[in-house]
């Protein structure tokens, strides 16, 4: 009966063989007899020239590349809050320093200025310089100005019905948000301080109340009722770092950093922080940037967002 079963397999097979021959050595024929058998179609319609008004596209010179880039930074001397808090690293309090320095100091004469305004310091400056310009000059400004104020006195004030809305920004700072170097503007808090004040805030998701700052090492409650009438308290939001932030960030020796400066790169918790100095002191010199893996505090993701900006040496 196996004998059998086993016969009509393989004659089937045979059969399956020789179909597939046949096929193969006479497509030719078969494809022919199919299509005489097809109606006739049409002949296909020409596709005609379309007509096409734009213009095409002119490749720019550097000097209209440059000007094109200039054209789209933001002008520190007429830049209002509202736009200067779209750039990455400027926050509404160094925003608001930022306006206040101009309005006491007069126009920018160039974007190298930002360094008096207090708070900002060349890390901080070399983060957005490319996104900000100086666009005219201080002359212009003043007439501009001036225009401007003749042009108040002339104008009717507003009909009674319509009502002004007046955006008002505080001079204090947040401790929720602010970053190291808006909260080293305060009288009282130095770098250190600043530092403790926001790995204490990462690490407990936020301050509640400003008296909680006596949480901080070295923030007596004495201390803390002189700091109040300069902060202010808004609802924390957690910090979510993206890609485009290490864009200008420049790369770091691994074997020589400190606790300060890793602190102030993105995706650099308090835990990894303090886990790549840890591991530099268990291990010795890192051999390669690829050693930050062996650290379990830093998982894959986190490795191909810091790895470029970091080297060894």
């Amino acid at each position: 009966m196996k004998f059998f079963k086993y016969k009509i397999l393989v004659i089937g097979l045979i059969i399956v063989i020789i179909v597939n021959l046949y096929l193969i050595f006479n497509f030719e024929k078969l494809r022919e007899k199919i299509l005489a058998d097809q109606p006739n179609l049409p002949p296909p319609r020409k596709i005609q020239n379309i007509k096409n008004d734009h213009l095409p596209l002119v490749e720019l010179n550097e000097k209209e590349k440059q000007e094109f880039i200039e054209s789209m930074k933001l002008d520190l001397n007429t830049a209002v809050i509202d736009e200067l808090v779209k750039i990455s690293g400027i926050g509404p309090g160094t925003a608001k320093k930022i306006i206040k320095y101009r309005k006491e100091n007069g126009p920018f004469k160039s974007i190298e200025d930002l360094l008096n305004v207090p708070g900002i310091g060349e890390t901080k400056f070399n983060s957005f310089k490319e996104y900000i310009t100086v666009r005219k000059s201080a002359t212009e400004l003043e007439e501009t100005e001036k225009k401007e104020q003749e042009e108040k006195k002339i104008t009717a004030p507003p009909p009674p019905n319509q009502k002004k809305i007046k955006m008002v920004y505080s001079d204090k700072v947040d401790i929720n948000s602010a970053d190291l170097e808006e909260l080293m503007s305060v009288e009282g808090i130095g770098k250190n301080m600043a530092q403790r004040i926001i790995d204490y805030r990462e690490i407990n998701n936020g301050f509640k109340t400003i008296e909680e700052l006596s949480n901080v090492k070295g923030i007596s409650s004495a201390r803390v009722e002189k700091l109040k009438p300069h902060l202010e308290l808004k609802p924390y939001k957690k910090k979510i770092w993206k890609p485009s932030d290490i864009a200008n960030i420049e790369p770091m020796n691994l074997n020589t950093c400190n606790y300060l400066e890793l602190r102030q790169l993105p995706y650099i918790s308090v835990e990894i922080a303090n886990a790549i100095l840890e591991f530099r002191k268990k291990h010795g010199k890192f051999n390669s940037v690829n050693d930050l893996r062996k650290i379990k505090e830093i998982d894959y993701t986190t490795f191909t967002h810091i790895k470029k900006m970091f080297f060894v040496y």
